[in-house]
């Protein structure tokens, strides 16, 4: 029996390394895993911060047993109370010290078999003790040889259990132990749910992970007893968050709690030596969920067969993953692709393809190495590549663009259906502006006779957690996302200075939420545009549910700085402390500033570009060079503020911005007559926007490199109509720049001008509040306009032109930054906001600033768009309030 611990020794702020050969204050121990910001094979940072040491609390551990663990290949007798034991080697411990130690080990350490893979490790290291899942990690008990135990410690920071992500190991207590008493049984006991507040740490929630290989192998032997299963897992993959309840992490605490395990399923359970010793989603065709068939072309027979001819047929089919339903259509039938778009209302926006295998991508598209590493990664995302042959082999898909959204299977329903099978569209079943279905209570409303599905490929296990799929798309060898999803979400991250438990809203669209103690915070999954009911119902229900999970209760919250933003509405209703509003644009350099790890008072020149948000003169921002830390920033310069013809109807229509650009510029109608642009309006239109744009009260201003892309896009007749969804024109004029030579090409344009900003007159600096100490400078984006109409009127090709364009926009702003460098400003830079997922504007920017010698800071954990904005929130929360 594992005895508690004897009267320990306090370590106070003693090294564990000079005892045990190991620092167990290391921080930040991952395997098996890609750092969440890199391509797979990158390597996480590290942290050599020492952390503190907790004064040691009598183990509460239940000493009723749930798993033993017997140590083989050795002579074994039954004990009293009927636990395997031996004794072999007693004599030889009896000649060695002997220790009994107990650890609090926080990070990613449940739902990825890290107590089993554990259990095995001190097995073969002939050491006795105990581990269990606790609401804030992990509990390990370990007894026997003191070198055994240095050894294994050393192993287990070297090479912590593959899939997990070791953020500290504690120490709680230590006693020296005779060694003849000392255990040689190794328990996995039952998880004790406390409220979290034996520790001072919480835990890294579990991630959602796609099939692995040798679950995929299972499921098409048909020699395997899960063969065809459609829930097979183990503990290496499978549902995590979205099936999670409650934390320990625990069956009974997931949505699989419903369904008791089968006599085989129980043995593989309690089994050391099997893959799936506790694995607490496992399951089989005996004792696990059941997949069922909803619509009007549900009928008799297997429901994934069922579902792979009404695809073949042309038919729209739900199917319900592990974390949501998908929308699932024959790629290759344009009539297919076109319903799909009438049901989700977007007739334009590319849309995801699900291949069956890596062997069937390569028919349709050309990834590269790491690009192909990414779609196999653990967490399945759609990744942006570059597709071959022409667009109508998949009609309606993508138009033009040289890019698919490709990805894997990723759930065994996925890896079933696609057999055999051309490429599927596979998008979130929604329409627009509603968050991802996850229930068979929300179908009905999209069985519609004339454009809905017509069938649903369902189950009764239920989602606990909605997780749209990752988008991502790889830039250098590094990973940019795009949408952090299912796999990815919700991972934590650092945030420095450790304080109180704060709660940050995050932004109006693309909206997620984020929560901090101690030293961590977690981001919520990408939610939606808050603008809609559902979404702001949903991130609701998330801020509760990770509340609940992470035993967080806030005492104060965090939000942006517009008035009217459904997020800050939201934030005064909690009816806790509101903290200083946070600028939109400071919150994208201070996540950026936090996810490296920076000294929260370190200053950096901050390249913000995106499309929108509200500034400190009450005006729109959003091409914007800040200097400044997480504390506070300088406005130190932005683009030429640009009229909105109509306010938020100049967002929707791009063309009212192209005409705001000629008229700002002194250009006439009768002299731009034969620009792209006019094609598609009509000329007593044309006029009535730009006399609007010359009337401050009919058309706001924005300083926002978002709204110039899109202008342009209109004026080079790339967007000839209003957008259907966001950052439309903005996006086609970056596809359309990516042309195999557009960039070869684009050096050749005539009369490249002056687009660089002039040195500023004085060095920034980092002021003590948020309002500038002089004018900021401004970037003349008339030169870049001028040039493109030139190219035009030279039959340059638009590729060419487009290329240039971004080229031109990126100089900009790389000579800015370069110029505060030189005049002893910041050296480090960062580059974030939306507009930093166009690789062109994002190479474009990079490669000046390197060529200077300055350091690039771009978002690696998280989206470089608004998804951010909760994460940058917390820091600069965290920041100006000391840590307290």
């Amino acid at each position: 029996m594992v005895r508690p611990c004897a009267p320990p020794y306090l370590y106070g702020e003693r090294s564990l390394s000079t005892r045990h050969g190991v620092d167990l204050t290391r921080r930040r121990a991952t395997a098996g895993i890609p750092h969440p910001g890199l391509a797979p094979g990158g390597r996480a940072h590290d942290d050599d911060r020492a952390g503190s040491f907790e004064p040691p609390r009598r183990d509460t551990a239940t000493t009723r047993q749930h798993s033993a663990y017997i140590i083989p290949n050795q002579p074994a007798r039954e004990t009293e109370t009927g636990v395997i034991s031996t004794k072999a080697t007693t004599e030889a411990r009896a000649q060695a010290a002997a220790l009994r130690i107990r650890l609090h080990i926080t990070g990613r350490v449940q739902g990825i078999g890290f107590r089993p893979e554990l259990a095995r490790r001190a097995r073969a290291a002939e050491l006795g003790g105990e581990i269990r899942n606790g609401p804030a990690g992990v509990f390990l008990l370990l007894e026997g040889r003191e070198h055994a135990i240095r050894r294994c410690l050393r192993e287990l920071e070297a090479e912590p259990p593959a899939g997990s992500a070791i953020e500290e190991m504690r120490m709680l207590c230590e006693s020296s132990i005779d060694p003849a008493a000392a255990s040689d049984i190794f328990y996995i006991r039952p998880s004790h749910a406390g409220d979290g507040g034996e520790v001072d740490r919480w835990l890294d929630l579990p991630l959602d992970s796609t099939p692995c290989n040798k679950c995929r192998n299972e499921l098409l032997d048909p020699d395997d007893p899960r063969y065809l299963h459609p829930f097979i897992s183990c503990t290496a993959c499978g549902p995590r968050y979205s099936i999670l309840e409650d934390l320990p992490y625990d069956r009974a605490r997931t949505t699989m709690g419903g369904f008791p395990l089968c006599s085989r399923c129980t043995r593989q359970y309690h089994d050391p030596t099997d893959r799936r010793f506790h694995a607490e989603p496992i399951a089989c065709p005996d004792c696990g969920p059941k997949l069922k068939l909803i619509g009007p072309a549900a009928g008799p027979g297997d429901p994934i067969e069922v579902a792979r001819t009404t695809l073949l047929r042309g038919g729209l089919v739900g199917v319900l993953g592990t974390s949501g339903f998908h929308l699932a259509c024959d790629a290759t039938n344009a009539q297919a692709v076109a319903r799909v778009r009438a049901l989700k209302q977007r007739p334009s926006k590319p849309l995801a393809l699900m291949f069956a295998d890596p062997l069937d991508l390569r028919r349709w598209a050309r990834p590269t190495g790491a690009e192909m590493r990414l779609l196999q990664a653990p967490h399945a995302p759609v990744v942006l590549v570059r597709r071959i042959g022409d667009a109508s082999q998949l009609p309606g898909v993508a138009d033009e663009n040289p890019w698919i959204g490709a990805m894997l299977p990723s759930s065994p329903v996925h890896h079933l259906l696609l057999r055999s099978l051309p490429p599927l569209v596979m998008t979130s079943l929604n329409r627009r502006g509603e968050p991802i279905a996850c229930r068979d209570s929300e179908l009905p409303p999209l069985f519609d006779a004339r454009a809905g599905i017509d069938l649903a490929l369902s189950h009764d296990r239920n989602v606990a957690h909605p997780l749209d799929d990752s988008v991502c798309r790889i830039w250098r060898g590094k990973t940019i996302l795009l949408r952090r999803g299912r796999g990815l979400a919700p991972a934590a991250l650092d945030i420095a200075p450790a304080g109180a438990e704060i709660v940050a809203m995050g932004a109006q669209m693309r909206s997620t939420l984020a929560l901090c103690g101690g030293g961590r915070a977690v981001v919520s999954p990408y939610l939606g545009d808050l603008s809609y009911v559902a979404v702001a119902q949903r991130h609701d229900r998330e801020r509760s549910a990770l509340e609940k999970l992470l035993r967080v209760r806030p005492r104060a919250v965090a939000c942006d700085m517009h008035p009217d933003y459904e997020s800050t509405r939201m934030a005064r209703g909690l009816g806790i402390d509101l903290l200083p509003p946070v600028q939109h644009h400071h919150a994208h350099m201070a996540a950026v500033h936090g996810e490296h790890r920076l000294d929260p008072r370190e200053a950096v020149t901050a390249l913000v570009l995106d499309g929108t948000g509200f500034g400190t003169d009450g005006t729109v921002w959003g091409g914007e060079v800040l200097v400044g830390n997480r504390l506070s920033f300088h406005r130190a310069a932005h683009l030429a503020p640009l009229p909105l013809p109509g306010g938020d109807a100049a967002v929707r229509d791009p063309r009212r911005l192209a005409v705001a650009l000629l008229a700002r510029d002194g250009a006439t109608l009768e002299d731009t007559a034969w620009l792209p642009l006019f094609e598609s309006i009509d000329p007593g239109v044309a006029r009535a926007w730009a006399t609007m744009a010359g009337k401050p009260r009919l058309a706001p201003t924005a300083s926002s490199a978002g709204r110039l892309l899109d202008g342009i896009s209109a004026l080079l007749g790339v967007q000839r109509a209003p957008i259907s969804y966001d950052a439309e024109a903005a996006c086609r004029l970056e596809a359309i720049a990516a042309g195999s030579d557009a960039n070869d090409q684009a050096s050749a344009l005539p009369n490249r001008g002056d687009t660089t900003v002039a040195p500023p007159a004085s060095t920034p600096r980092p002021p003590n509040d948020q309002h500038p100490r002089r004018d900021p400078e401004v970037l003349p984006t008339t030169p870049i306009v001028h040039r493109a109409i030139t190219a035009l009127r030279s039959a340059t090709p638009i590729p060419c032109i487009a290329a240039q364009v971004h080229e031109d926009l990126a100089g900009l702003f790389a000579s800015a930054a370069i110029e505060i460098a030189s005049r002893g400003g910041p050296t480090k830079v960062v580059l974030a906001g939306g507009c930093y997922v166009n690789t062109q504007l994002l190479e474009h920017t990079a490669r000046p600033l390197e060529e200077a010698g300055l350091d690039i800071l771009v978002p690696e954990l998280l989206p470089p768009g608004d998804e951010s904005i909760a994460y940058g929130q917390l820091c600069v929360a965290r920041a100006r309030a000391g840590g307290s």
